[in-house]
């Protein structure tokens, strides 16, 4: 009886820091670590577009359409923007 109470501790623990860990308490990429790289990776970007006229300097940013740029970005085009 003892050992099966054991047990179910056990299952129950490792469940429980599983889950924790998925969550990203445990070592897992958080909310703050993700917002941290989010920040640098804007400031990155916003440097390197420096005086681009326009809103396609990446693939990734909105047209003024509210669609996303994709191929018509500057980047993306052969040349690009210098």
């Amino acid at each position: 009886m003892f050992k099966r109470m054991i047990l179910i501790f056990l299952i129950i623990l490792l469940s429980a820091c599983s889950s924790r860990y998925d969550r990203g308490y445990l070592g897992g990429t958080n909310q703050d670590q993700i917002e941290t790289l989010t920040v640098f990776r804007d400031a990155a970007r916003s440097a390197e577009r420096g005086k681009y006229p326009g809103n396609c300097y990446y693939d990734s940013d909105i047209a003024a359409d509210g669609s996303r740029c994709g191929a018509r970005s500057a980047k993306s085009r052969p040349g690009g923007y210098d």
